[in-house]
């Protein structure tokens, strides 16, 4: 169990490789597509802020807690924390609309939550380290912004005031 609380992120490939799966073997609409399609990006922008290349519980601590000290094993925010509020987030946001059809704010919180990602990690994050990247920033360029500016362009008619406010 140890293991599987300080490692977590490396099992974010597999789990994204579980959403290709039902992505590809399925025959789904465009809203569920987006869904999956971005659940497996989400997993694998897991990996890229604690795997590979990671480093992000150091710029959480430099950044958000404006803390001097650079050991990352007095962060704060621990492995157990990281994964059950990485995870749960993950299976709430991203699997509950999937199965909750006839509620779309659910996946409209999906979407806007690409461009909460896109805000941290390219403004934010960047300019207080004054660098180019941060781990977390490929993906959501890559994989986040576009699914959801592809969905929002085609289904974004779908929606009342409401949902976008709820969203």
């Amino acid at each position: 169990m140890k293991a599987l609380i300080t490692k977590w992120y490396l099992f974010c490939p597999y789990l994204a490789s579980l959403f290709a799966l039902a992505l590809f073997f399925g025959n789904w609409d465009l809203r569920v597509q987006s869904l999956l399609i971005s659940g497996l990006f989400i997993q694998l922008h897991f990996f890229e802020e604690f795997g590979f290349p990671g480093g992000f519980p150091l710029i959480t601590m430099l950044v958000e807690l404006k803390s001097v000290e650079t050991d990352t094993s007095k962060w704060d925010l621990n492995h157990l924390s990281a994964f059950f509020g990485n995870q749960w987030f993950a299976v709430i946001v991203y699997l509950l609309p999937i199965f909750c059809p006839n509620i779309p704010f659910l996946t409209l919180a999906v979407m806007i939550f690409a461009f909460a990602e896109l805000a941290m990690h390219l403004f934010f994050f960047n300019l207080s380290l004054k660098k180019w990247y941060n781990p977390g920033l490929l993906t959501t360029l890559v994989g986040l912004v576009p699914v959801s500016v592809y969905y929002l362009a085609h289904d974004w008619k779908l929606y009342s005031g409401l949902d976008w406010f709820l969203g």
